[in-house]
């Protein structure tokens, strides 16, 4: 599908973004870290889709926001990648 924000035309594929997903679901840790700002992205994508609350995707323990820390490395009780992918398996499963 095609859609347009501000003049820019973007587009969007529902069955590759599910495809997208899935590959990230089958992923070793390191794989997924190797690929963390994807996921990042793909969570943005998918959680405006969605229409998630703000709490579930930039609030502090929201996917996004802890993707980041991932990616920043940051450190913390909050920052378990087991708990992290298993959130993104959850909260942003396409059906």
């Amino acid at each position: 599908m095609d859609y347009l924000i501000d003049g820019r035309k973007f587009s969007l594929s529902y069955s590759e973004l599910k495809d997208h997903y899935a590959r990230f679901l089958v992923m070793t840790d390191d794989e997924f870290m190797k690929n963390i700002l994807s996921a990042a992205h793909l969570a943005c994508i998918i959680s405006y889709l969605k229409e998630l609350s703000i709490t579930n995707t930039v609030g502090d323990l929201g996917i996004v926001h802890q993707l980041i820390h991932l990616a920043a490395g940051t450190e913390g009780p909050c920052v378990n990648i087991s708990e992290i992918r298993e959130e993104f398996k959850t909260l942003l499963l396409l059906s």
